[in-house]
């Protein structure tokens, strides 16, 4: 069993309760937080208790109980991040007991931006070190490459990639698997690159990718990626030709349409980034992502808009056919009055002709009546 509280300079990682489940729902609530995590959010405070439950009381019942992994590794390293100061939920991190060993961890997003989660990572390698972990594994969509940092600046390092069928979310996802080593002999956990066929090294020989060659043969299928980068880096740089007038985008659109055209080449060629090369890769990688991340922002802010802009729509539509049956109705009311008044006024008409042609009475004699028969 591990330490119940484990401090930093400015955290607490301390065990979870069922009190923290109001803090946790909020936190999985924002679909920013959660668009990079293995799960699918609770929707209600019953679901988040039943989380916190599953996920992090059952592994500190069975570690009081004094159970233990396979390896004989302690099963209760999962806290929840909280600030010192005023004992502030920010998040939660672990670090699981099964033979991956993964490091993982999330905050809420006004914690981000902090290093908050670097200190909290920082202090789970020292007791997942003292426990007796042989070693860490860490993983991290390649769409989210500030995650890769935190590990990176942590001791990470590299290890390979895979293109993994992503559950409970159902989705291709490629994800960069990272490793810190404790005893110097410590093999590359092997258990992704086994399971998940379409696996590589990114910019490693041939000898150890099978993805990109150095002066060796270069396989079909590198050519054909490499012919497709440089299709899509050609359309990337052209579309932000235009672009250019919004200068984010474009010089965004421009760098990353050339960075992977540069990648396209060296596929095709089967040789390595020079450190040159490597450098531009990444300010264009940091560019793209940083103008992904602008346009994923306004499409969520879109996206949350979009009720409200249909609502004033459908009212404003409403109202203007409002208008237009009261003008209708107006119109067929002023019609009716004036289909009455030329109904009355033919009446008249016919009614003062009639009464013209009728003979006068004037002078007629009384007609005589039968005299009664006698």
């Amino acid at each position: 069993m591990c330490a119940a509280v484990v401090e930093t300079d400015r955290l607490a990682l301390r065990r979870f309760t069922d009190a923290d489940a109001r803090s946790l729902l909020e936190m999985l609530s924002d679909e920013e937080v959660t668009h990079f995590l293995p799960l699918i959010a609770p929707r209600n405070l019953a679901e988040a208790s039943a989380y916190i439950d599953e996920h992090f009381l059952a592994t500190y019942r069975a570690a009081d109980r004094g159970e233990r992994s396979d390896e004989g590794l302690p099963l209760d390293l999962h806290y929840a991040i909280c600030r010192k100061d005023d004992g502030a939920f920010l998040g939660y991190i672990n670090v699981d007991a099964d033979e991956a060993h993964d490091a993982g961890y999330a905050l809420v997003r006004s914690a981000w931006g902090h290093g908050y989660a670097r200190e909290a990572l920082a202090a789970m390698i020292e007791v997942a070190r003292r426990a007796g972990f042989p070693h860490l594994t860490a993983t991290h969509d390649e769409l989210n490459p500030r995650s890769g940092r935190v590990m990176a600046a942590c001791g990470f390092t590299y290890r390979y990639s895979y293109r993994e069928l992503w559950q409970p979310k159902n989705y291709e996802v490629v994800f960069r698997m990272y490793q810190l080593d404790f005893a110097a002999d410590s093999p590359t956990y092997q258990g992704y690159w086994d399971k998940w066929p379409d696996h590589w090294v990114d910019g490693a020989s041939a000898g150890s990718s099978g993805r990109q060659g150095a002066g060796g043969s270069v396989s079909p299928q590198d050519k054909v990626k490499g012919v497709a980068q440089m299709a899509v880096g050609a359309a990337v740089a052209a579309a932000g030709v235009p672009m250019c007038i919004l200068p984010g985008p474009g010089i965004a659109a421009l760098a990353g349409g050339a960075a992977l055209i540069s990648k396209g080449q060296r596929a095709y060629a089967g040789r390595k980034a020079t450190a040159l090369e490597a450098k531009l890769d990444a300010a264009a990688d940091a560019l793209g992502t940083a103008a992904k991340d602008q346009a994923a922002r306004a499409a969520r802010a879109a996206a949350r808009e979009a009720p409200v802009v249909a609502a004033k729509t459908a009212s404003l539509a409403l109202k203007g056919a409002g208008f237009a049956l009261t003008g209708a109705g107006a119109a067929l009311q002023a019609g009716g009055r004036l289909a009455a008044k030329g109904c009355f006024a033919l009446s008249d008409r016919l009614r003062e002709r009639g009464q013209a042609e009728q003979p006068s009475s004037e002078g007629e004699q009384p007609r005589e009546t039968p005299a009664e028969e006698a």
